[in-house]
């Protein structure tokens, strides 16, 4: 049953107050709220079409509004003080934007999506590379002659220089694929 228009509305326990701040946030109706979303979750993500998504959204609106004596979603009017019933429409874009912000990391589009995304690339890309590096006995030949001709006592110079020479014999080999064997040119200090 739906407060009349007329009549001061006190939020009840299973109302979701609109708004921000650690009020909302911690008033039972709010977080019921946040569990009756997260129950839908599963299935909103897999819902194919607007439709199917629309129609949950209405069932969560519905859902709310049953269990209130208010109409279920409040917001408090900033001239009056007084809590007012929201519209279906502001209903629906609070619960539309409460799921989309679950599972925004499922989206192509969020930022959270793409840097998991390039973080699974570099480590695939880094595991190939390792792997490459690994069957292709000549570039591990050259990574170990590196590694056993340098010492503390070297400058840094031809550190850099043993390294600038490995690294171009390797970038040879890997250009190669293998094909060719390469006898680097490392010099002995």
């Amino acid at each position: 049953s739906q407060a009349s228009s007329n009549s001061l509305i006190v939020p009840a326990p299973m109302d979701v107050i609109c708004g921000r701040g650690r009020m909302c946030a911690q008033h039972p109706g709010n977080q019921e709220f946040r569990q009756i979303v997260d129950s839908h979750l599963d299935s909103y993500a897999k819902a194919e079409t607007k439709l199917a998504k629309s129609l949950l959204v209405s069932t969560i609106v519905k859902m709310v509004r049953q269990r209130s004596p208010n109409g279920g979603f409040l917001k408090r009017n900033t001239k009056t003080g007084r809590y007012e019933v929201i519209s279906d429409r502001l209903a629906r874009e609070k619960v539309g934007q409460m799921l989309r912000d679950a599972l925004h990391t499922q989206y192509k589009s969020s930022t959270e999506a793409k840097r998991k995304r390039r973080l699974h690339e570099m480590d695939i890309q880094s595991r190939q590379m390792k792997s490459m590096i690994l069957r292709n006995r000549e570039v591990s030949t050259i990574l170990s002659r590196v590694s056993s001709e340098i010492n503390d006592d070297m400058e840094d110079n031809t550190v850099k220089s043993l390294f600038d020479i490995a690294n171009h014999a390797i970038l040879a080999e890997l250009k190669r694929g293998g094909c060719a064997p390469v006898t680097p040119a490392i010099p002995s200090y």
